[in-house]
């Protein structure tokens, strides 16, 4: 009987036939969804079970990064900073209005970091010295994400989605941010709120006997002011982002009431007028971009479905931060 022919290494034989390694074989594939981020206890894998979210600071947007090793779509949220309180005293409390909730689809590119702000809401005004007490809130800062390119953080980069901040309220309320066009702020006489921002301009000054400035770009306006010098002492909510998505200053008059800011989003909503009594602030515009979005809704703050999202978690109220939440797609 002839001696058997040796095979040599069969592992090796069986490892150039299927391009692949036994070890590779048996070691799952990594999985889509990993990611390094600066959101403090991620756990590196977007699940169902675990979401990103944070918060912003007070009045003081909170910035961090994210970067996923695959192409990958996520369902984002977006809840804008809700803007300061003007007169509590006012007939509607003078509350800020609420920032807004932009809910989209975004396809993100594995290897570029993307930058997430969580806006800040407006300063509420206090310490008036006249009677009645005259003052305008901040306005509150826009939440959202942009890729994170070289000068980003100084106010460059891609916007891909972002919720408006609130109107700061006066004598009246101040307008809800987000929508496709953010809210138009209170007026005692009717007409003197600041407007919202919309889809391709910022929002009006309201008119009245000193105007509120109107939007300045991504900006809020500031509140009016009867008598100058001009001084807006209540500053508007910050985004994170240097020079973007910033609420705007409310006012307080020594002799008429001091106009509510305009809250900071894709445009920038309208400072509300000062007269013998003031009107609150308009809110700032949402936004997603349809380069990176297959889908996706904006909604103004208050509205059903911004009120009954459980991941809000309670911000994005008046005189409240904003927040930003990512799920994987499910």
């Amino acid at each position: 009987m002839a001696p058997l022919r040796s095979l040599g290494n069969i592992a090796s034989i069986f490892d150039d036939f299927y391009g692949r390694t036994g070890r590779d074989a048996a070691t799952p594939a990594p999985h889509p969804f990993t990611y390094t981020t600066t959101i403090p206890n991620a756990p590196g894998i977007l699940t169902d079970d675990s979401p990103l979210s944070f918060n912003g600071n007070t009045t003081t947007g909170v910035t961090h990064t994210i970067t996923f090793n695959n192409p990958v779509a996520i369902q984002f949220k977006a809840f804008g900073g809700g803007g300061g309180v003007g007169d509590s005293a006012a007939p509607d409390n003078g509350v800020g209005g609420s920032g807004g909730f932009t809910y989209a689809t975004l396809n993100l590119t594995g290897g570029v970091t993307y930058k997430l702000f969580a806006g800040g809401h407006g300063t509420s005004g206090s310490g008036g010295n006249n009677n009645p007490i005259r003052y305008g809130g901040g306005g509150g800062a826009g939440s959202g994400i942009i890729i994170d390119t070289a000068g980003a953080q100084s106010g460059g980069g891609t916007l891909l989605a972002i919720a408006g901040g609130g109107g700061g309220g006066s004598g009246r309320q101040g307008g809800a941010g987000g929508g496709t066009t953010g809210g138009q702020g209170g007026s005692p006489w009717g007409t003197g709120g600041g407007f919202g921002g919309t889809q391709s301009a910022v929002g009006a000054g309201g008119p009245g006997g000193a105007d509120g400035s109107s939007g300045s770009g991504t900006n809020g306006g500031d509140g009016g002011d009867n008598n100058p010098p001009f001084s807006p002492v209540f500053p508007g909510g910050t985004s994170g982002i240097s020079g973007q998505y910033n609420g705007g200053r409310g006012n307080e008059d020594g002799g008429d009431q001091g106009g509510g800011a305009g809250g900071g989003g894709y445009y920038g909503g309208g400072g509300g007028a000062a007269s013998s009594d003031a009107s609150g602030g308009g809110g700032g515009s949402g936004y997603y971009n349809p380069l990176y979005s297959s889908s996706g809704s904006l909604y103004n703050g208050g509205t059903t479905e911004w009120t009954s999202d459980p991941q809000r978690s309670g911000m994005s109220g008046s005189a409240t931060a904003g927040r930003i939440v990512i799920n994987a797609p499910g």
